[in-house]
């Protein structure tokens, strides 16, 4: 019997248990970590958001200054008063390249465009560039967005003021374009990207300006829950984005966003690098704390774990190993679901011991005792568990064993403990007393066994047989 698969169980135990408490650290700090990441990639949307809002605020200041410096132009307003259109349009060209303005155009007060610079295409209709002059001058105080179908729909920061004499007469909006260039900007100072999207009611969104590709917009557009602006994580082609949207501008017929995003993948990256790092370590730990547990364990629970269970003189198994032995065959004893093999029990006795240890002393009296367990060992089988039960008694549990096989181990036992023990020059000879019961026909628990094979061996040394069987008689 295997009396240190209870160290192996106390080893795979601890180390079971160190690797679960590793493994939660280490889910726990990849939770938090995540999370941590998860909410600085949040916080640089937030920052590339006010990025752009600072911007557009800073465009529309400009705009206002601008625009006003324009309405309030004596020659403007004169030769709008003669409907001199001509004169005006060199008069607002003459300030566009001071201003740096992308657009200018000045309509009646119906929204009839009169004036566009730069001139919308040919094949263009002046009443179809789409202006709400009325609904972009109430919406002055802020920054504003619009779309301009100026030959084709682009979108505008712009601002709206009346020109006046005495009262309105026209309507001038000057506007800075949302290009390219401004949105790569963006992206390069906010290290962010951004799409500026248009939707008319019953159609699709459409994208104007944008850092993300073609393929990821189409991709991440039907995802976006535009009645949230809190950070939302969409699956692009190839890879993850928190985006965030947040409305431009919203006209009765058009609604006009600005998409901010990051890519998960490059934002995590060093995140994931960190936890790459973080799972070597505790593997590292997890194997040296192995290796501890292991070396720990055999050099602490070991020496205790043989002392409880071996005979330190001879080598065999004690009393307690043998007992739990027999109770582990005994268990299975009475099953149903197998035919269960019979297995013998004997006691064998040193008859004379006592005298030679009298006699020679102990130590002579310890060396008989490991000769003898020797001996028991080259006879019989590996299966077979062999202990010092007592002071000079012997046991031995032999699995898979009948009455027949169990009367040739015991003749064995004889002829090889009566041959004669040479020690210090001195030839000594014990008698052997053997007592053996067979299970099930004479017992199916240890303590009835042992009992009576106790029994059966005092029989023997009466009957001078040398062995004997359990017998009711």
């Amino acid at each position: 019997m295997d009396y240190r698969s209870n160290e192996w169980k106390i080893i795979y135990v601890l180390i079971l248990v160190f690797a679960l408490i590793q493994a939660g650290i280490f889910l726990a700090l990849s939770k938090q970590g995540k999370a941590i990441a998860l909410e600085t990639l949040e916080l640089e949307l937030e920052t590339g958001a006010q990025v752009l809002d600072r911007l557009l605020g800073l465009r529309h200041r400009q705009l206002e200054q601008s625009a006003r410096v324009l309405a309030a132009d004596i020659d403007i307003r004169a030769a709008l008063m003669r409907n001199d259109l001509n004169t005006a349009k060199a008069l607002l060209m003459s300030h566009e390249g001071r201003i740096g303005t992308a657009l200018m155009l000045l309509s009646d007060m119906d929204d009839k465009l009169l004036i566009s610079i730069p001139g919308y295409a040919e094949d263009v209709n002046p009443e179809n560039v789409g202006l709400n002059s009325a609904e972009y001058a109430q919406a002055a105080r802020e920054p504003l967005v619009a779309l301009i179908n100026n030959g084709s729909e682009m979108i505008y920061q712009i601002i709206t003021v009346p020109v006046s004499s005495t009262l309105p007469v026209a309507w001038l909006t000057i506007g800075f374009t949302v290009a390219d260039s401004l949105v790569q900007s963006l992206d390069n100072v906010a290290n962010t990207q951004y799409s500026f999207l248009s939707r008319r009611p019953d159609q699709p969104w459409r994208e104007h300006v944008s850092t993300f590709s073609q393929e990821d917009i189409v991709s991440l557009l039907p995802q976006l829950a535009l009645d949230s602006h809190d950070a939302q994580i969409l699956k692009g082609v190839s890879e993850e984005y928190l985006v965030m949207p947040f409305t431009l501008s919203r006209f009765e017929d058009l609604e006009l966003i600005a998409m901010v995003g990051k890519s998960l993948d490059q934002a995590t990256k060093p995140f994931l690098d960190l936890r790459a790092t973080l799972l070597l370590w505790v593997l590292l730990g997890a194997l040296v704390g192995a290796l501890a547990i292991y070396t720990v364990t055999r050099r602490m629970v070991g020496p205790l774990n043989t002392m409880a269970h071996v005979d330190l003189l001879t080598g065999l198994a004690n009393r307690r190993l043998f007992e739990l032995a027999v109770n582990k065959l005994s268990s299975t004893v009475g099953t149903v679901s197998a035919k269960v093999p019979s297995f013998g029990v004997m006691l064998v006795d040193l008859d004379g011991f006592v005298q030679i240890n009298d006699e020679y002393g102990h130590t002579v009296g310890d060396e008989v005792l490991r000769i003898t367990a020797q001996r028991l060992r080259d006879i019989l089988r590996k299966s077979d568990v062999i202990a010092r039960y007592g002071g000079d008694e012997f046991a031995v549990l032999m699995p898979n064993a009948d009455r027949s096989s169990c009367c040739k181990v015991a003749e064995m036992i004889l002829e090889s403990l009566e041959r004669k023990i040479t020690i210090v020059g001195a030839d000594l000879e014990v008698g052997i007393s053997v007592g053996i019961a067979v299970s099930p026909q004479d017992g199916s628990d240890r303590a009835t066994l042992l009992q009576r094979a106790d029994q059966a061996m005092h029989s023997a040394r009466r009957a001078g047989r040398g062995f004997g069987f359990y017998s009711e008689e």
